[in-house]
């Protein structure tokens, strides 16, 4: 005899149970690599960018010697390190560099080596990104608070979509996100925001919490995009490495929309150059 399915919200709890196990195991080392900087958060920025390509390389299907992988490491590991010591411009030219020399000893099909060379620039202009703004004087705020803001998207996204339901955001994508998921998201990303101005004394609060919810819309956007490609792929997870969120792709696509746009903003600017927060709010 079928033993009978465990309850909605059991099950609910059991996946957010595995969540929260997960995040905890991972928060203290993401946070002490944002407050150390230097090379302890480039190294693991690195870390995280050989991770993602690896997952994103076999969403693919591609294969890769070896001696590729080594090639590929080593580019990572100059462009973020050149993006430390040198500023936004050379480590562009290092990046653009690296993406085509990388994707050029993959073992795949010429025409999915376009979509191939796009992931990696999806995947490694936010890392990039992550090591630039880290650099900005007060920087370690504005990466906390960029973290901060799509953790509590993500969770409070989560616990709307499931306790509330309602009209699908995006069905033929991701059949599980809801309108109210989105709102949800929003209004936890706003909640968040407004207390990190509260806590850290930054005086426009009310523009904290319009960019706070507008970076909580991106952040959505960014894990869409991610469902559309593992939808293409006929992949269910990027990846394994994560108990309870699948591949490490899985837990940070709407964290890599949010750090690019960030970026292209305030480099577009030309306010790379100021305190990081000072810079943001003057949107």
């Amino acid at each position: 005899m079928t033993p009978p399915r465990p309850s909605f919200m059991k099950r609910f709890w059991q996946a957010l149970r595995l969540r929260l196990f997960t995040a905890l195991t991972l928060l203290p080392i993401v946070l002490g690599a944002i407050y150390y900087g230097e090379w302890v958060f480039t190294g693991l920025v690195v870390l995280v960018g050989l991770l993602v390509i690896r997952e994103w390389t076999a969403m693919l299907k591609a294969h890769r010697p070896q001696s590729a992988n080594a090639l590929l490491a080593v580019l990572i590991i100059a462009t973020l390190g050149g993006a430390a010591m040198t500023g936004p411009q050379l480590a562009v030219i290092a990046w653009l560099a690296g993406l085509v020399l990388s994707a050029g000893f993959a073992q795949i099909g010429w025409a999915e080596r376009p979509v191939l060379l796009g992931g990696y620039a999806y995947l490694t202009l936010p890392l990039l990104a992550l090591v630039e703004l880290r650099q900005m004087e007060d920087g370690a705020f504005l990466v906390l608070y960029l973290f901060a803001l799509v953790w509590l998207t993500d969770i409070f996204a989560m616990l709307a979509g499931k306790t509330i339901g309602g009209p699908k955001l995006a069905p033929v994508i991701s059949p599980n996100k809801t309108w109210a998921g989105l709102l949800g998201g929003m209004m936890g990303a706003a909640a968040g925001g407004a207390a990190m101005a509260h806590i850290f004394g930054w005086k426009t609060m009310s523009l904290v919490v319009f960019l706070s919810a507008g970076f909580a819309v991106i952040a959505q956007m960014g894990d869409l995009l991610e469902s559309w490609i593992k939808r293409r792929y006929e992949v269910k997870d990027s990846g394994s490495l994560l108990p309870g969120h699948g591949g490490l792709l899985d837990r940070i696509d709407g964290l890599i929309s949010v750090l690019a746009v960030t970026f292209l903003v305030l480099l577009g600017t030309g306010r790379m150059a100021e305190p990081a927060m000072s810079a943001l709010l003057k949107w």
